[in-house]
């Protein structure tokens, strides 16, 4: 499978004085269309160098496309892996390069040039398998060469880890994260439980406070009857003593 980082030599035509166009990738071939001329049969006398038959995580390679002193006016690259997808950073050297919207790197401007280099810093953890780098040279409108290809590179498995690996670690991760996340809830839980135990004692301890107070007002309003029958008792003695009073006096 063809992954679209590609470098691929565009014809010195007007309409790609500035390179391939963004749509370059959504056709069914990544290639000039030029009229009627189609790609070379003949050997191309263009190729792509790189600095290195292996890779290693975040160590930068150079791509360079060269003819020993032929030149071409224009070019794009691709990148074909054997595990079907591409990753990394790719970086323009030399001036006349740009990147290609999700696709890949071409060029700026239609003049002669002899060679081009890109900087492929491939990723961190996870290699993208055995990969050649492809591109398509065009010397000029009616003379271009496709499926240009680089020596293959392959993975240094020496410091990269299998898929497999990478992949067992972070499930593990993921499944330590939600272990930890259950331990959360159920502290969160366990608190919430608590909070309900304490407004439970908190409520309770209201319910006494109103059979408490209930009872002081039951109180209050025994020593208000007692001190009122009280006050009728010393009513009826004193009525009393008067009528004896008048009785004896009459």
């Amino acid at each position: 499978m063809i992954i679209l980082l590609v470098v691929m030599f565009l014809a010195g035509c007007e309409s790609y004085m500035t390179g391939a166009p963004n749509g370059i990738c959504s056709v069914q071939r990544q290639r000039p269309y030029h009229d009627s001329f189609l790609p070379q049969m003949s050997p191309a006398p263009y190729r792509i160098e790189t600095n290195s038959t292996s890779y290693r995580p975040n160590e930068p390679i150079n791509i360079t496309i060269t003819g020993d002193g032929v030149s071409f006016k224009g070019f794009f690259v691709t990148a074909d892996t054997t595990s079907g997808a591409f990753n990394g950073r790719v970086d323009n050297v030399t001036s006349n390069v740009r990147m290609v919207r999700n696709c890949g790197m071409t060029h700026t401007d239609n003049s002669s040039k002899t060679s081009v280099t890109i900087v492929w810093t491939p990723p961190p953890l996870v290699h993208v398998g055995n990969v050649r780098f492809i591109s398509v040279v065009v010397a000029n409108f009616s003379t271009f060469w496709n499926n240009v290809g680089s020596a293959l590179l392959t993975p240094d498995f020496t410091v990269y880890e299998t898929h497999k690996s990478v992949w067992a670690k972070m499930y593990a991760q993921a499944q330590n994260g939600q272990q930890q996340g259950g331990r959360q809830i159920g502290q969160v839980q366990n608190g919430q439980q608590q909070g309900s135990r304490l407004n439970g004692q908190v409520q309770n301890g209201q319910q006494q406070g109103g059979r408490l107070n209930g009872q002081v007002q039951n109180g209050q309003q025994q020593r208000r009857g007692q001190r009122g029958q009280g006050r009728t008792n010393r009513m009826r003695n004193v009525n009393g003593m008067q009528s004896q009073f008048r009785s004896m006096n009459g």
